[in-house]
């Protein structure tokens, strides 16, 4: 009887060594899975922003530039991109409804900070145009007039 309890002792012991084992494959596992989703997150996002910033007048030369700033912005976090202030890394970027940032309420505030990425070449030669908004038509008649405004639809 002492053999049989003895063995059984051992059998769970076993088991027990092997359930931490297949634990810890299972965790190194989904920490696999954690990372490709990052991955696939920002991915995804890095598009929807490229899409979202040609739809604003982003002109293709840089775009490059309005990646490597989201880059300084721009987490996974719980699946979803937020962006953050660069500076105070866990602190959210808000519109001023109080909610997260979407790709379209950062690029407003990106064009405000550096405008010049929303500039259109001329092709007559590399001359620099500006992209305005509909509702700002009445501002900028004149330029419109001579080409150097182009209005965002």
């Amino acid at each position: 009887m002492s053999d049989t309890i003895d063995q059984a002792n051992i059998d769970i012991e076993d088991l027990r060594a092997e359930l931490g084992a297949k634990n810890k494959q299972n965790a190194d596992l989904q920490t696999q899975v954690n990372e490709y989703s990052g991955k696939l997150t920002i991915s995804n996002f890095r598009r929807k922003l490229d899409r979202v910033a040609i739809k604003r007048g982003v002109p293709l030369r840089a775009m490059d530039d309005s990646q490597d700033r989201a880059e300084n912005v721009w987490r996974p976090e719980d699946g979803v991109m937020m962006a953050f202030n660069p500076k105070a890394k866990n602190t959210k970027l808000l519109d001023r409804q109080g909610t997260p940032f979407t790709a379209e309420t950062w690029l407003d505030d990106l064009e405000a900070k550096a405008p010049h990425l929303f500039e259109a070449e001329d092709d007559k030669g590399g001359e620099s145009i500006r992209t305005v908004d509909r509702k700002d038509i009445g501002a900028h008649i004149e330029d419109i007039a001579a080409g150097r405004v182009q209005v965002r639809v």
